[in-house]
Order: structure tokens, then sequence, then C-alpha cells
């Protein structure tokens, strides 16, 4: 076989056209340059997904307190305001002046400051008094009494004063010489005859 008909008897070999494949390109190129503007678009209106959260846990913090004791309902019944008479008071009395003996009390001292039932053996003991006589005699008699004294029987005797007050507060002094004996004594006031008063004391 010659080489002519050798190569007529050949099947012609397969390839690309490479007009035909310029074509394809060309058609590809001009799809892909209207399809990505399209989604570029699509994916700029798009909103943005959201940023996600992780919830953290809520911490409950619950205070104890006592609850309040429930307290009576029960309505208060009214109380009776009792009735206030009013009583008008009488105009104060002006003071009169006690009749016969009156402020009488012992003392220690002269001037009648040491106010005293208690007295010491060799102390000498004042009797003070005020004397208010409607008579005008103010007589007044002083008489002394050793009522439980060791040695003395009871109420012995033992001294008396009497003469006529001319001023008021009066006082008379006692004292027993050498010395006061440990016990109880007592003074009595006449006025004009009448006891009028009597004061007890001590001698420790």
């Amino acid at each position: 076989m010659s080489p002519e008909e050798k190569a007529h008897n050949e099947e012609p070999k397969r390839g690309i056209n490479p007009t035909l494949l310029a074509s394809i390109i060309g058609a590809v190129a001009t799809i892909l340059a209207a399809v990505i503007p399209a989604i570029i678009i699509i994916n700029a209106n798009k909103p943005a997904p959201a940023p996600s959260i992780t919830p953290r846990p809520t911490v409950l913090v619950v205070t104890a307190t006592d609850l309040p004791s429930p307290t009576s309902t029960s309505t208060p019944q009214p109380t009776e305001t009792p009735a206030v008479t009013s009583t008008p008071i009488p105009p104060s009395a002006t003071p009169t002046t006690p009749v016969g003996l009156y402020d009488v009390y012992l003392a220690q001292d002269r001037a009648g400051q040491s106010k005293t039932t208690v007295f010491g053996p060799q102390q000498s003991v004042f009797i003070f008094f005020k004397v208010n006589d409607p008579s005008g005699s103010n007589t007044v008699r002083v008489v002394w009494y050793a009522v439980d004294v060791q040695g003395f029987p009871t109420n012995t005797f033992l001294s008396s004063d009497e003469g006529v007050i001319s001023r008021s507060p009066f006082s008379y002094e006692m004292l027993y010489s050498p010395r006061w004996k440990v016990g109880k004594y007592k003074v009595e006031l006449y006025l004009n005859g009448s006891l009028a008063a009597t004061e007890e004391f001590e001698v420790k």
C-alpha cells in the first residue's frame, strides 16, 4: 500500500479546535463577569450576623428576716372619761402666831445653831422657845429632871428657874455641876403655872 492510501485509510486524529476553545473561554468569562458582581452585591446587602452572647449565671442572694408577730385586729373599746368637778380653792388664810409657848428645841450652843437631843457630860444644855401670852404675864418656869440616871431615883428633880420673859425668842441654860452623868433627862416649861412643853434629852 502506498503511503497516500495508508494516510487516507487512517482515521483522522481528534483534537481540540483552538477556535472553539477560544469561544468557550470567552463565553465563560462573560458569564463570570455577570455573575460575580451579583454575588458581591447580594453578600453586601445581607445583614451581618448578630454576635453571639453567652449568658452568665445569675447569683440570687436571699436574706432571711423575722416576720412580725400577728397583732390583734380587735377594735379597742372606748374608755369612759370620768367627769372632773372643779372645787374652788379657798384663799390661804393669813398665818397666825401660836398662843402660849412654841418653837421649843434644845441646842448645844448659846446661838441655838447646833440643835440636838444628845449631849456630852461636860456640855451645857440650852433650851430655846418663843412666848405669845395673851394675858401679858409671860411668866415662864423651867424645871430639870433626871429621868433614868444611875444613882438617881426615876424623875429626880434637879433644878428650876422662873422669870418674866420680856423678849421672844428666849433661852435658858443648864449646866449640871461638876458634870452630867450618863443617862436620860428632861426639861419642862410652864407658862403662868401650866405645863406648856416637855423636851427630853440624853447624855452619853
